[in-house]
């Protein structure tokens, strides 16, 4: 796969994320401009750069939350908090299920009462709109879910397009008064007063993680999480400021209306985009709030074993989500947002905005560094096999050396034994040999006493002696010879040898001349 194409899979990947908080976050309470009237809007010209730096304290929220899901592949909320608010999950973990639970029942009960109060503008009672969208709702839990979780993305994108239609063509019809609440500062609230309120939206949105964590296993890096977040942070961001430009420019009339955008819309004499923006609004609250039943039963669809049909099971919880809501609808779109979505936020900013920010954040360079400790380690580790193939592969070669060494030095002396052995073979024919010529000198001696005269004996006797020591002279002469092919090492030996020979030489002149004294005695007695 080549580097662009990598790119891209990690753009769509990082996109789609985006897109899930995206589609949480601008839902039909959102496109109402109901939260962004109460919680911006309504405190004056702070609104224009204020709910951008929400924004990004929401995506530095969910930046960390989902590098603790992905460290330790906590994917789902109820092991997410426990993981992210240990050792003290048991007290954090209930409030943030708590939380949860809220939003999801504050939000269904919103998208029925904006569908009520969306019906109320067309002359249907606000008390049958909210029984005729209760039913649609949970015909649509039991019967559609399939059909409005494959149509959630196209409602988010047809939110979109129209949103940023009205937005533009409602700063343009009335840019004049924008510029007047902006130049004027206008603010009937204090610094503090705006600031606590932004702060508030953050934290009711904050349990809103809970549904990114679910989308949020493909991405598998930090990197990657960062890309992500940044692209939520420019969609999310870019879409809530400039719906607060708009309304700001309709202020203060607008502040008076339970759907401000509806009333907005009515001031642009366009039938098709009133119409329009009516049914794309419908279709967000029905998307919001199944969606928001979807989470109930996902979260209670194991607890209870009764019925034991899962079907009905889902269906009963379903419906009881429904009452609850509907019933919470009665109170109205406004004091759910206001009241509602208010003390959620209060809790959210220090049960999950903070905590994350600053424990999520800390506990993940934790992660991080005994990762890189132990990435170090398995370094060390191989780097230390490796030096220790490296010894013993020269210990090998070491051995190797010392073996072949010593078969050298085996065939050495092998070689030093034959070489002693052969001359040990030679000093014994030697040996044999002079014994030999000393007895066939005595048997000469013998013969010469008997057959030959005393002058032929002499004559006899020397030549016999020229012979020996001739042969003798030839033998020595060899021996050198031998010694000298055998090398330095054996002149020490050949030495003791010829020595032998010689002092045996002597000892062979001493006989004969023995002999010959005795001959010439024994000559001298007969005469």
């Amino acid at each position: 796969m080549s580097e662009n194409s990598k790119s891209k899979v990690g753009f769509l990947t990082a996109f789609q994320v985006a897109a899930v908080w995206f589609g949480a976050h601008v839902g039909g309470g959102f496109a109402t401009g109901n939260q962004t009237m109460n919680f911006f809007v309504k405190h004056g010209w702070h609104s224009v750069w204020l709910p951008a730096v929400i924004v990004i304290i929401i995506g530095l929220t969910y930046r960390e939350s989902l590098i603790l899901a992905k460290n330790y592949g906590t994917y789902d909320y109820k092991s997410w908090s426990k993981k992210m608010y240990e050792p003290y999950d048991k007290v954090f973990s209930v409030i943030f299920e708590i939380g949860y639970l809220m939003i999801v029942l504050l939000g269904t009960g919103g998208s029925i009462a904006g569908s009520a109060s969306l019906m109320e503008n067309y002359g249907v009672n606000y008390l049958v709109g909210v029984l005729v969208t209760g039913g649609i709702f949970y015909i649509l839990t039991i019967y559609g879910s399939e059909l409005i979780r494959k149509a959630s993305t196209i409602i988010t994108v047809l939110i979109l397009i129209f949103l940023t239609i009205i937005v533009i063509v409602g700063i343009v019809n009335n840019s004049g008064n924008l510029s007047h609440l902006v130049s004027t500062k206008y603010s009937p609230s204090s610094f503090g007063t705006v600031l606590y309120s932004g702060l508030r939206y953050a934290g009711y949105q904050a349990f809103v993680v809970a549904i990114v964590l679910s989308a949020s296993d493909t991405l598998k890096s930090d990197k990657a999480i960062n890309k992500s977040m940044t692209l939520g942070i420019i969609l999310n961001g870019v879409m809530i400021t400039l719906s607060c430009i708009m309304l700001l420019a309709w202020m203060p009339e607008a502040q008076k209306e339970t759907i401000p955008i509806l009333y907005v819309c009515k001031r642009f004499n366009s039938g098709f985009l009133l119409f329009s923006y009516s049914v794309v609004l419908f279709l967000a609250f029905v998307s919001t709030g199944i969606g928001c039943v979807f989470g109930a039963v996902a979260r209670f669809e194991h607890v209870f074993k009764k019925p034991e049909n899962i079907k009905k099971r889902r269906g009963l919880i379903s419906l009881v989500c429904m009452l609850l809501s509907m019933t919470i609808s009665l109170f109205g779109l406004t004091k759910i947002v206001v009241v509602g979505y208010g003390y959620v936020g209060i809790i959210g900013i220090f049960a999950v905005v903070i905590p994350c920010i600053v424990v999520g954040r800390i506990k993940n360079n934790r992660f991080k560094k005994e990762k890189e400790s132990i990435l170090l380690e398995e370094r060390n580790n191989i780097s230390n096999e490796d030096q220790n193939s490296a010894s013993v592969e020269d210990k090998d070669n070491m051995l190797k050396e010392k073996d072949s060494a010593l078969k050298e030095e085996q065939d050495n002396i092998s070689k030093k034994h034959k070489d002693i052995a052969s001359k040990e073979e030679k000093d014994d024919v030697l040996k044999k040999e002079d014994s030999k010529l000393i007895e066939d000198q005595d048997d000469i001696s013998e013969e010469d006493e008997e057959n030959v005269s005393t002058e032929d004996k002499d004559d006899i006797l020397k030549e016999e002696q020229d012979s020996v020591s001739e042969g003798e002279d030839d033998r020595l002469k060899g021996d050198k010879e031998n010694v000298a092919v055998e090398g330095q090492d054996d002149m020490q030996k050949g030495d003791k040898e010829s020595i032998s020979i010689e002092e045996e030489k002597s000892t062979d002149d001493d006989a004969s001349k023995e002999d010959e004294d005795n001959i010439s005695v024994e000559n001298q007695d007969n005469i």
